[in-house]
Parts: C-alpha cells; structure tokens; sequence
C-alpha cells in the first residue's frame, strides 16, 4: 500500500488520511465525486460554491471522522469503519445531487439510495446493472470490494455491511454520520458557508467533533459540558447558508429548467435510472445536446443564463407534499393559466431542532423545527408572471394542498401575512 500523501483543506488546512483511507480515496468510487458539485446546481448567485466538489466535502468529513473525541477508544478496524464511511458518505449520489434525485421522484421512478449501495458493493441481490460489473466512473468497477479485501481480509463483506450500515445511520458509529448533528452535516454547512463569502469560523467543525466525547447507538453521540454554544453557533451558519441557498431566485428557477428538462428525458427514454452513474458534465451534455428541443432548450438557455419567468415564491404551513403531488399540481396551474408551468418546492432547511445529551447528563433541545416549505413557479413561455397570476397561483395551492400561506419568500424580510393588497 502506498503512504497517503498530505493534501490542503480549504478548512483545515495542511490534511492527511490514513494510508488505508487514502487507498480508498483513490478508488474510482469517489474519484468520480471529484465531478460532482456539492451544490446540486453551477449556482448563478453564489459563484463561490458552484464548482466545489463532493469530493472536498467527503474527504472533509473523513478528516472530521479521524478526530472525533470518542475515537481514541476505538480499534483499529473500527476507526477504519468510522472514517470510511464518512469518506464514501455520498458515494451512491446521482449527477447534480439531491437535484437528480428530485426529478426521480417527480417521476415516480422509486431510485432509493439503498438499490444504488446494492449495485455498488456488488451484493447477491444486484441483478440490474450486474453488481461487480458496475462501471462507475471512467469505464472503472467501484473498487469498493478489491479495497476491502485487502483490508479487512476474511471480513471483508462483514466490514462493507458495516460502513454501509453507518453510512444510513445504523450500528454502532450510524448516528455519527447520519444523525440529528452528524460530521457530515458539520462539514457540509461550513464548507458552504465559508465558498459562499460568509463570515465563518472554518474552525468550528473541529472543534464540534472533538467534542464528541461518547456514542451510543440508541443516545447518539455524547457532548462535553460547553459545547452548546458552538452548536448553537453552527445552528447560526446554518441559517445563514439555507436561507441563501433557498431564496436565490436564479438558482430557484434554474432548478426549475433542469428538473424540467430532466423529467422529459427520462419519460421519453433519453436518460434512465442506469445514468445514475453520471457526472455532473456527462448529464449536462446528455441533455443539452439532445436532438429532442423540448429536452435539451431548457438546458441550454440554463447554461446561457436566460432564466424562465418565476413566480413569487411563497412560504406555506405544514408539511412539504410529495413532489408527485406537486406534478400534479404543475399540470392544474398550466391548464388554468393556460401557459406551461412547472412547480417546485423545497422543505425549509434554515432551521433543525437538535436534541443534544451532554456528559454531565444533561439533555437540550437546540434550534426548532421548521413547520414550512417554500413553493414556486417557473413557465417557458417568455412573459413575466403578473400580480393576478402571482394571486391565483397563491390561492390555486392554498386549495390544492389544504394549507395557507405565511408570507412571500424575499431574504431578510420578516414573512407577512397580507400578501395582495
């Protein structure tokens, strides 16, 4: 095995893996996460994140996994276990993120994250693309299994059940890496923060981890006396990156065109849940120059910055609906408004309720859960939504979803509650 060669971290500076960790690095698994972006989308208002990689971000959280306080009581394999599956944490992805996997469930095409590990670790039950046969990235198998055999040895298939096991946030380290404060979470809200220009403590993922005293499969993770206020100042940050990834109205209703787009080819055969394996730039020219306009113009004019009409953006009360509920209202609007429109919601993500246990027995709840979720809606046609249209699609899915409105989604402005006077 080669010796891990150090590597600069945006956050935490000069950075070195384990050589078992860096072996896995290399594997063509998370090489292609080099070509994915963290962002889900080449944001337009937010340059600074548009091209970092879900690369970055894994390898980030590895470095976080490898200094957590409760990991000098580990054994060597079990810290193996821990960092691994923080390393390949977002390895099952689909090009353009959590954008790709909206557009399946638009679809109703049932891609869960669980068939996608399956056909990596070439499990028995991975018939549809041939589990070992999986080319993941530049002709390449994943390497997942070559790499544990020679790690684990005769504990091979036992250990990837294991890192799978955590990385869904089951086992022993599960909460850990999938929990209401994870490391994955707590290097994924800084790494934004600081892309994006925000101030930001780039500090403050270490520190959080390294007090990460105790785990406990059913608990979860264990916190030292004192560290409530740099959760509750990661609570802030986290505000700070939603609320702008949120309320970006060219990234909103870029989104829109994508997924758009996104659906059309996959109903007319141009793109299947085979093409999970995709980079962001293998899907992106899968689309655009496909010969179907109606396929590839909403992507193309996406990639020239010439945005489709959005609506007001709107926050509702309750629960998001599902995204075939809200295919089915894209079809309502467009017969009412008699232009094509597509709808979109996103979940509000500015604020999470934590429940923290302490080691000096105490449990806290930090922050709140959010009981809205944003709606919006983009139209191809090339007219600009007007106020009676902004007022019926309000009122249209006010009805359609038995819920109301608390107010219009413009950053930093408090919601409010008469919204057409």
């Amino acid at each position: 095995m080669s010796k891990a060669s150090p590597f600069l971290d945006p956050l935490y500076g000069e950075s070195t893996l384990s050589d078992t960790l860096d072996a896995l690095a290399r594997q063509p698994v998370m090489q292609r996460l080099r070509q994915i972006r963290l962002s889900n989308i080449d944001s337009l208002g937010m340059p600074g994140i548009a091209n970092v990689s879900r690369y970055e971000h894994s390898a980030g959280t590895a470095i976080l996994a490898a200094k957590v306080g409760f990991s000098k009581g580990l054994s060597h394999s079990e810290r193996i276990i821990l960092e691994a599956a923080a390393l390949l944490h977002d390895s099952a992805i689909p090009p353009f993120g959590h954008l790709v996997e909206e557009m399946f469930e638009y679809a109703s095409a049932g891609v869960k994250h669980e068939e996608r590990w399956s056909q990596l670790l070439g499990a028995p039950e991975s018939q549809e693309l041939g589990g070992l046969d999986l080319q993941i990235f530049q002709g390449r198998q994943a390497g997942l299994v070559p790499w544990a055999k020679k790690t684990f040895r005769e504990r091979s298939q036992a250990s990837l059940k294991e890192i799978l096991d955590t990385i869904q946030g089951r086992g022993k380290f599960g909460r850990c890496i999938c929990g209401d404060l994870d490391l994955d979470n707590l290097d994924n809200v800084t790494r934004a923060a600081f892309h994006m220009g925000l101030p930001t403590d780039k500090s403050l993922p270490m520190k959080i981890a390294e007090s990460m005293i105790g785990l406990d499969p059913v608990k979860g993770v264990t916190f030292a006396g004192g560290s409530g206020e740099l959760i509750l100042e990661w609570l802030k940050t986290r505000k700070q990156v939603y609320e702008r990834f949120m309320l970006c109205r060219a990234d909103f209703v870029g989104k829109i065109m994508l997924i758009f787009a996104a659906i059309l080819a996959y109903k007319r055969g141009y793109f299947t849940v085979r093409d999970w394996v995709l980079t962001d730039s293998e899907f992106i020219n899968k689309l655009s120059t496909c010969k179907d306009k109606e396929v590839s113009g909403p992507v193309s004019s996406w990639l020239c910055n010439e945005l489709w009409p959005l609506s007001e953006l709107f926050w509702m009360q309750g629960d998001a609906p599902t995204y075939s509920h809200i295919s089915e209202f894209s079809d309502v609007v467009s017969n009412q408004l008699e232009r094509t429109c597509f709808v979109y919601r996103i979940k509000d993500k500015r604020t999470r309720e934590l429940r923290i246990h302490f080691d000096d027995g105490g449990d806290i709840k930090l922050g709140r859960k959010s009981e809205q979720w944003l709606l919006g809606v983009g139209s191809s046609l090339r007219e600009s939504f007007t106020d009676a249209e902004n007022k019926h699609l309000l009122d249209s899915a006010c009805q359609f979803f038995s819920t109301e409105a608390v107010g219009k989604g413009n950053r930093d402005e408090a919601p409010t509650l008469s919204l057409f006077q």
